[in-house]
């Protein structure tokens, strides 16, 4: 589509170039991208004891992080897949968020979790 433009002066052009100037760029990842559904953890209140059930990660090397509400990473722990996991995450009552990601840090879930003793 050809647009005739009058600028300023009144002079009149026309704009054939059909780029508006945008940044055209890769997603990174959203919820969207996460299989959320296929893994539970529970649970959520904790006492500081979670479980995680999965049919998708048998066999992998797993890890969960925590996090402050605030963003400041607090630790990383190891998952054992080979059964249905649990672990005691021995932290303070609080709101956390955590991800859990497989060993090519592609992240499975993440979502927040409240420790409340």
């Amino acid at each position: 589509m050809i647009a005739p433009i009058e600028d300023y002066n009144g002079n009149l052009f026309e704009i054939t170039n059909r780029s508006i100037g945008a940044i055209e760029y890769q997603k990174v990842s959203n919820n969207d991208d996460l299989n959320t559904s296929s893994m539970l953890v529970y649970p959520n209140p904790s006492k500081g004891l979670i479980h995680i059930i999965s049919d998708l990660i048998k066999g992998e090397h797993l890890k969960i992080t925590i996090f402050s509400i605030q963003g400041n990473f607090i630790k990383s722990i190891p998952i054992n897949t080979t059964t249905n996991p649990s672990i005691d995450l021995q932290m303070n009552d609080g709101t956390y968020m955590y991800i859990i990601e497989d060993s090519k840090e592609k992240i499975l879930k993440r979502s927040l979790l409240l420790i409340s003793k």
